[in-house]
């Protein structure tokens, strides 16, 4: 839901996202929710869907950041956790356990630093992933690999084929089952 823009009534994005949430437990299927400035209205309608696997896409909620943990959601981190003036958003970032950690480029939204005001794309991500390894200590692989592990959690019908996503059933492997 996204209150920020205030281009579609509140009520009506209440009623969409419910059902959106009902569609995904029939489904069997994960949300991916976009929240901005609608964090109480959000979470309060989660309650009311347990059991869902949630992943906050675009993570902006640093001050609930403990409460999100606690029920089990996966944070997705953009390019704006690069900003210098993303302070808040940053000491999240390294308080998030690494098995709730997703990276993300909302391309063409929200480019990393140094391409920060330019449009994002896909091949950016990098210099998302360098900036969130050295905030958590570790090398780009050794995040690369939990992010994929994590993904497939968030994620398990997604497949994998040896060298990417593969269009041909029979090279398809759970994410879970790489080395």
């Amino acid at each position: 839901m996204d209150y920020y823009r205030n281009s579609v009534p509140r009520l009506t994005q209440q009623r969409v996202f419910v059902r959106h949430l009902e569609m995904a437990a029939a489904a069997g299927l994960p949300v991916v929710i976009h929240s901005r400035d609608a964090a109480d209205d959000t979470l309060r309608l989660l309650d009311s869907h347990a059991g869902l696997t949630v992943v906050l896409h675009c993570f902006s909620l640093p001050e609930r950041l403990a409460e999100l943990i606690a029920r089990g959601y996966f944070l997705s981190f953009a390019g704006n956790v690069t900003f210098k003036n993303a302070d808040a958003l940053q000491a999240a970032l390294r308080s998030v356990p690494v098995e709730r950690l997703l990276l993300e480029t909302d391309a063409p939204f929200l480019a990393p630093v140094p391409f920060r005001g330019r449009p994002n794309s896909s091949a950016l991500v990098v210099h998302t992933y360098e900036f969130v390894a050295r905030q958590h200590g570790t090398t780009v692989q050794e995040l690369a690999a939990r992010v994929c592990e994590n993904a497939a959690k968030a994620y398990p019908r997604l497949r994998l084929g040896p060298t990417g996503p593969s269009a041909s059933a029979h090279e398809q492997r759970p994410l879970g089952d790489l080395p």
